[in-house]
């Protein structure tokens, strides 16, 4: 899905590296499974911004 994106892209994550995250938490009966690690405290950001700024957001 990702392959031809390359540049910049391609740094991300490795697909192997967020299948074996998303496995784990699947088997830990996880209901969210945040892969890479970091996009947990980007979440965490975004669902703490107060409605009127999130709006403003080009997201």
């Amino acid at each position: 899905m990702t392959v031809s994106m390359g540049g910049a892209y391609a740094r991300m994550a490795r697909v192997e590296d967020v299948a074996g995250i998303i496995v784990a938490g699947i088997a830990a009966g996880k209901p969210v499974v945040y892969a890479p690690g970091k996009w947990a405290v980007i979440m965490l950001v975004i669902r703490n911004l107060p409605r009127f700024i999130f709006n403003k957001m080009d997201i």
